[in-house]
């Protein structure tokens, strides 16, 4: 793809994402729906994206549902109701100098592989549309997903919780949804503050929100699509989807190839399947579907709870909230890490030749998975096995073929 990664189209602003690629994109939204929902998280650059994109859809004839800032979820629940497309501006956990747009469908699903195509097809023709659309305020959009969330957690009998909004959309409802249930909040980086959006605080650095709570808290990421939790501790994320598996009772689970074998033999041993796929939510989402399973989920804190088509991180910490204790899977020895601007490399001698060495050494005792990150020039290793001293080993062998 030249446009869309793991999660949508992403980049620096003013390098891999600008407003002239935001107006073709509405341009080339217009083709697909004549309706709209677009949001925003609450960075510098969003608004000035928004203008850019919403005059895209206009100008191809479409019509904008404004709805302000919100999370990435609402997008996706308003989508479901209102059988419209969607649109949010956001960079999900990337620091303020990102920015992005992630497209759904109108059944509230990210967009298909066939329908990015179609998207980056569009975005590079010349034309310039016909003009005659226009923009109508659904800041009631909002309301409705809060109004949402609040009758899924239910009473929580005045649970005392802790939630760092990482200054970003959840900052926009957090608090009102877990007081409207009745808990009691402390409430951490919560301003409308898209210069410091992820800075050292939200689900990518859930150090903050644990620095400030010995109970239960909850670090939402950019986007509010991902939690991290924290109990006594960071609780990991393959403990997390075990510990909603618990509280959901589904009828399987789907995680991604990064996910700890204890969380597969924890879910067999209760007799409940578990499916992988790519990382990513919307790989999830599709497989879930697909499956029919009503639970999914990832390390890095999206969790997808049916009927919800993305990864929601504020109904994951209501659903979470209902626990009466959470428990940690003894996970295998897992070392997950990271090299920039390698791409190229993954395909030379050297590092295939090392790559098939290590899975010879690991042979059916672990597993390794090397891929290219979706939102970040980077190459990701995971290297799981049950002696953390070879898992250190291979991690080190194959950073020093890439390098």
């Amino acid at each position: 793809m030249k446009y869309f990664g793991t999660d949508g189209i992403r980049g620096i602003c003013g390098d891999g994402i600008n407003e002239e690629l935001c107006f073709r994109a509405g341009l080339a939204a217009a083709e697909l729906y004549d309706k709209w929902i677009v949001a925003t998280d609450t960075r510098v650059s969003s608004m000035s994206y928004f203008d850019a994109l919403t005059s895209g859809i206009m100008r191809g004839g479409g019509v904008v549902y404004k709805v302000g800032i919100a999370p990435t979820p609402c997008v996706s629940f308003l989508c479901q109701r209102a059988k419209m497309g969607g649109i949010m501006i956001s960079a999900s956990h990337n620091p303020p100098c990102y920015n992005g747009l992630k497209f759904f469908d109108s059944s509230g699903y990210k967009i298909s592989d066939d329908c990015q195509t179609r998207i980056e097809n569009l975005i590079d023709d010349a034309r310039l549309g016909c003009g005659g659309g226009k923009a109508v305020d659904y800041s009631q959009g909002r309301r409705e997903y809060v109004d949402y969330l609040v009758s899924y957690g239910g009473d929580l009998g005045g649970k005392s919780i802790a939630l760092d909004c990482a200054f970003g959309a959840a900052a926009s409802i957090a608090k009102e949804v877990f007081v409207r249930c009745g808990a009691k909040v402390n409430v951490y980086a919560d301003a409308i503050d898209g210069r410091r959006i992820n800075c050292g605080v939200g689900a990518v650095y859930p150090s903050f929100i644990q620095s400030l709570t010995k109970g239960l808290g909850f670090a939402f990421d950019g986007d509010a699509d991902r939690v991290a939790v924290v109990h006594g501790g960071v609780i990991d994320g393959d403990s997390v989807l075990y510990n909603l598996s618990r509280l959901i009772r589904p009828n399987g689970v789907v995680g991604t190839v990064m996910n700890n074998v204890a969380l597969e033999r924890a879910l067999n041993s209760e007799s409940l399947p578990f499916l992988r796929t790519d990382v990513g939510d919307r790989h999830i989402s599709a497989l879930m579907r697909k499956s029919g399973f009503a639970l999914g989920g990832e390390q890095s804190g999206h969790y997808i709870i049916s009927p919800s088509k993305t990864g929601d991180g504020l109904l994951t910490a209501l659903a979470l909230s209902k626990a009466a204790e959470l428990r940690r899977l003894e996970l295998l020895p897992q070392r997950v890490t990271s090299i920039d601007g390698a791409k190229d490399l993954l395909t030379c001698d050297t590092f295939v030749k090392a790559k098939r060495e290590c899975e010879e050494i690991l042979g059916g005792k672990g597993r390794l998975v090397v891929r290219m990150s979706g939102t970040e020039d980077k190459v990701r290793i995971m290297v799981e096995s049950e002696d953390n001293a070879l898992t250190d080993w291979i991690t080190e062998y194959l950073l020093d073929a890439l390098r």
